[in-house]
């Protein structure tokens, strides 16, 4: 195996480790549930927070928080209607967020609809 397969396999061991639950934990906070038994998922049971192994816990936006319009990211579809709206490094206060287990969609003050989230970035 080269170095650098190795080097992949420890990190994805040690990301592994990090999101294990703890004995007898149970989730808190605004997470998605799923499952007969109501469990979190994609997330760190203890804490209920959401987990990117490599970045650790993610911080999703609330309402005031304040966005700012990258101009890139979604699918293509969602871009172009987000460019016809938003300018780009623009900022918008957000309204509402909501986290499902593969996206999370974000409604701003003033605007109609949710948009990726991930066409976005959250300032300060």
């Amino acid at each position: 195996m080269s170095k650098l397969g190795r080097i992949l396999i420890k990190s994805l061991q040690e990301a592994i480790e990090m999101v294990k639950p703890s004995a007898g934990a149970e989730p808190s906070g605004p997470v998605a549930k799923s499952g007969i038994d109501g469990r979190a998922v994609g997330s760190i049971p203890a804490t209920g927070a959401k987990v990117n192994p490599l970045h650790g816990p993610a911080r999703w936006p609330k309402r005031g928080d304040t966005m700012k319009f990258l101009g890139r990211n979604g699918y293509d579809h969602e871009l172009r209607a987000a460019m016809e709206v938003f300018n780009i490094g623009q900022e918008y206060k957000v309204r509402d967020c909501e986290v499902g287990d593969w996206s999370h969609c974000i409604w701003f003050e003033d605007f109609p609809y949710s948009w990726n989230g991930v066409m976005f970035e959250l300032v300060g």
